[in-house]
């Protein structure tokens, strides 16, 4: 469950190989909990998405039995050239690990018809979104994502989130980031974290010590 070792600083190569390995290291662990890899299609998801892939074609058909849910938003209020974007992306995904006979597959989530764009901007009279009062963010990509991991584990007991999120990012992710990072007795991170809010739900970062250039 521990990091055992520290991204080499030689080369890139050196450090997305290590990467690799740890995800193999977990995907490979004796258990069943599926995983969940949120996708928005911006370079941190897809770079993520693109190791967990290379991760278990490393691994020999037999042991590619841990489901993998790739996870995507349609927040319904995008242009038609994202949503099409999109389409376009996430059918190349699916497609994509049918022909690799991979344990993958592809989710679009939406928020509920009462806590849609429009709705709670009419209808209940919503300011429009700003950043001192971000409610989009949470009604229309935040909620869907997390009903389909409540789903997952009330289906398996619990599931591992994996997420594209970075130190280097901000200062206020890296705070956010250590805020949730349990560490043991010798200030050790550990590699799975539980989720804040989400029961049964454990997160994993792989690619939180990249910086964007190496991205």
């Amino acid at each position: 469950m521990y990091r055992d070792f520290e991204y080499p600083d030689e080369n890139l190569a050196e450090k997305v190989q290590a990467i690799r390995e740890e995800i193999k290291d977990e995907y490979r662990k004796h258990h069943e909990h599926p995983w969940v890899v949120a996708f928005s299609g911006g370079k941190d998801s897809t770079l993520l998405l693109q190791l967990v892939v290379d991760a278990i074609l490393e691994l020999p058909p037999s042991k590619r039995k841990r489901r993998v849910y790739v996870v995507s938003n349609d927040t319904l209020v995008e242009s038609p050239l994202v949503i099409t974007h999109l389409k376009k992306v996430v059918a190349r995904i699916s497609n994509g690990m049918e022909a690799l006979d991979l344990p993958v597959t592809v989710h679009v989530t939406a928020p509920k018809s009462d806590q849609t764009f429009w709705v709670n901007l009419i209808g209940r009279g919503y300011p429009p979104p700003s950043r001192m009062f971000r409610w989009c963010t949470d009604r229309m990509k935040i909620r869907p994502t997390s009903a389909f991991i409540k789903e997952t584990v009330s289906q398996t007991g619990q599931c591992i989130l994996l997420l594209g999120v970075r130190s280097a990012e901000s200062t206020t992710r890296a705070r956010s980031v250590e805020k949730h990072t349990v560490r043991d007795d010798e200030g050790k991170a550990e590699r799975l974290n539980p989720h804040s809010d989400l029961k049964g739900c454990m997160v994993f970062r792989p690619i939180v010590g990249l910086t964007t250039d190496e991205v």
